[in-house]
């Protein structure tokens, strides 16, 4: 079990992983082009491009911040995968940090199963599935157990909720 300390880290970079697409997205263009690269269709080249850089920017943002500085790399990893395909540096698994891992897993499930404007929410199952077809290579086997493990829980919540 994480001690408080890495608690309140995991949580502060939850909070701060897309920060920089929060500031730099000013165009509806972009909004438009947002799609999950987990689907089909990722937008018009120059604006997905302008998607995919609000990891390099919230790293950048983060690393002039001292009380966040330390989150920088952390953050600004959530789009990498571990087989060097992901953005904005093509980092291997052993370059990315357990808590970007659990962020990446955490950002991916929840973009897979949220609605968006051009589309509904897809349902838990067919998520589990879409995410497993990348294990190993953009996401990591422990963390997708992870999630296996708390999903009745998260589920039985959600559901009070």
């Amino acid at each position: 079990m994480a001690g408080t300390r890495e608690t309140i880290r995991y949580a502060n970079a939850v909070c701060f992983h897309s920060f920089a697409y929060l500031v730099k997205n000013r165009s509806k263009a972009l909004a438009k082009a947002r799609r999950s690269p987990w689907l089909k269709g990722a937008g018009p080249p120059v604006e997905w491009e302008q998607v995919r850089a609000h990891a390099r920017y919230t790293e950048e943002i983060l690393s002039r911040l001292s009380p966040f500085a330390e989150l920088a790399l952390v953050a600004g990893a959530h789009h990498e995968r571990l087989d060097g395909k992901g953005y904005p540096k093509g980092l291997l698994a052993e370059a990315i940090s357990k808590e970007t891992r659990i962020i990446t897993l955490a950002d991916i499930f929840d973009a897979i199963t949220a609605e968006r404007p051009y589309r509904g929410a897809i349902p838990v199952p067919q998520a589990l599935q879409m995410m497993e077809k990348t294990r190993a290579q953009a996401l990591d086997g422990d963390c997708l157990d992870a999630l296996y493990a708390c999903l009745p829980r998260l589920v039985a919540t959600v559901g009070k909720a």
